[in-house]
């Protein structure tokens, strides 16, 4: 599977780059085009759901460099692809589920099964300053259907 088949609405303008702000969890944080590092917010009545403060989703070097480096299946050509993927996810996920722990699974399940897997993006519980990514992939849908759904 290449991520090149995956497609969101992350259009070809979206670029990410490693900044010059140290997220003192994990190398600098990635920001746009614009220099921004807060990439998205996750929708409120999701926030609401899981129960969790209305953070900016950021990305870290270490973050993406994960995901880049462990997700080869997903054939990433670049780590600003890894990025690109990670952000069209969390803007279309269409589900998300509790994991373990103290963990959230933003899935795309409606639609966008890659045979028996779905796309995700797993979360661990905000910091005080942003919400991130744990890791991403193809997660099997019999496993990730055994996940409490939350929103």
């Amino acid at each position: 599977m290449k991520s090149n088949n995956i497609k969101f609405a992350v259009t070809e303008k979206d670029n990410f780059k490693e900044s010059e702000i140290d997220s003192s969890v994990g190398g600098n944080f990635y920001e746009n085009e614009d220099g921004e590092i807060d990439l998205l917010h996750i929708p409120e009545d999701a926030i609401e759901k899981m129960g969790i403060k209305d953070l900016p989703f950021r990305l870290t070097s270490s973050m993406v460099d994960h995901v880049y480096e462990r997700r080869k299946e997903l054939g990433f050509k670049d780590k600003n692809e890894a990025a690109k993927f990670i952000v069209g996810v969390m803007r279309n996920f269409d589900h998300v589920r509790k994991a373990d722990n103290d963990a959230f699974m933003f899935t795309i399940e409606n639609g966008r099964r890659i045979g028996k897997r779905v796309i995700g993006i797993k979360i661990n519980l905000p910091n005080d300053n942003f919400i991130g990514a744990k890791t991403a992939g193809l997660i099997p849908f019999n496993r990730m259907e055994k996940s409490p759904l939350i929103w």
